[in-house]
């Protein structure tokens, strides 16, 4: 029996994973495994989730797939080589789908400086 992938709106049970502290902690753990993109789309996320002008079932979706990417508990379980992130960047990539209406000039603003501070530079485009 295959496991399906939890679509945006479906990642809301995982929105009691989420903890601004621990989502810190793993962005610098899971930059190799994803990519510095996938990091700047949590990152993205995490800025709208958090602007006041997010609807609420917004917010509700975008905690649970930032949730997603914390939690242990995952489709794939991170520590398979190669895979272990996949699930987590396809529940990133639908947030981004979802939240792409409210990612504003501010909010790409506030998520490079995030990542800046992170790794010390803006990923190369």
């Amino acid at each position: 029996m295959s496991k399906k992938l939890p679509a945006p709106g479906d990642t809301q049970k995982y929105e009691k994973h989420y903890d601004e502290g621990r989502l810190w902690k793993k962005i610098p753990r899971a930059l190799r495994r994803m990519g510095a993109w996938v990091i700047f789309d949590i990152l993205r996320l995490y800025y709208v989730a958090t602007s006041p002008g997010t609807p609420k079932h917004i917010k509700a979706a975008l905690f649970g797939a930032l949730g997603y990417f914390i939690s242990p508990i995952d489709v794939i379980p991170d520590f398979i080589p190669i895979a272990g992130f996949t699930d987590d960047a396809a529940v990133i990539a639908g947030g981004v789908a979802l939240a792409h209406m409210f990612i504003t000039d501010d909010i790409n603003e506030k998520a490079r400086e995030r990542y800046k501070k992170f790794f010390g530079a803006y990923p190369a485009q």
